[in-house]
């Protein structure tokens, strides 16, 4: 009886072992994420966000994934006119004053099935740098319908420079 307690215990180890190493080497795709940030950064302070728009727009003409500064009205317009041109967003607050605010946006990838999000999770100030983080906290269900996950908000202005950081794992599509 021991041994087989052993052996189902050793069989376990090997077993999380293997899992760990696949959750580790299917993380984001470094080519996604312009900045790979140290995990010893000294204590930030979060930033302030306001949420702009948040949701998916279904059988989308595919708008590339990306993440976006916006700190101009001309910037904003021509963001707006081509995301809102075959997807209308009619909760988008178009009145923005740059001089008080900055817009970050992150666009998703387009799914092949429902139930997708692209959440920012946090947004935090360092000494040189904003630092956003954000993830995929809902990653798809059965629907039969293509969805593409966008997160838009509103930030006060800033000089520093805006990273981002996908937490998102590499989840297959259901």
């Amino acid at each position: 009886m021991k041994q087989i307690v052993m052996k189902t215990i050793k069989n376990f180890a090997f077993f999380l072992s293997v899992c760990t190493a696949v959750l580790l080497a299917v993380g984001c795709d470094k080519s996604e994420s312009p900045t790979t940030l140290p995990d010893d950064l000294p204590p930030g302070a979060n930033v302030i966000q306001t949420l702009v728009a948040k949701g998916n727009w279904l059988n989308s003409e595919n708008i590339q994934k990306q993440t976006v500064v916006i700190t101009t009205d001309s910037e904003w317009e021509a963001f707006w006119s081509k995301i809102n041109s075959n997807n209308p967003i009619s909760e988008l607050e178009m009145s923005i004053d740059f001089e008080q605010h900055q817009i970050i946006a992150v666009i998703d990838v387009l799914h092949m099935n429902g139930g997708w999000s692209i959440d920012i999770t946090n947004i935090t100030e360092y000494a040189d740098k904003i630092v956003v983080t954000f993830t995929n906290l809902m990653t798809g269900d059965l629907t039969c319908a293509l969805s593409q996950p966008y997160q838009i908000v509103k930030i006060p202005v800033s000089d520093k420079r805006i990273e981002f950081k996908c937490e998102t794992q590499n989840v297959e599509e259901k």
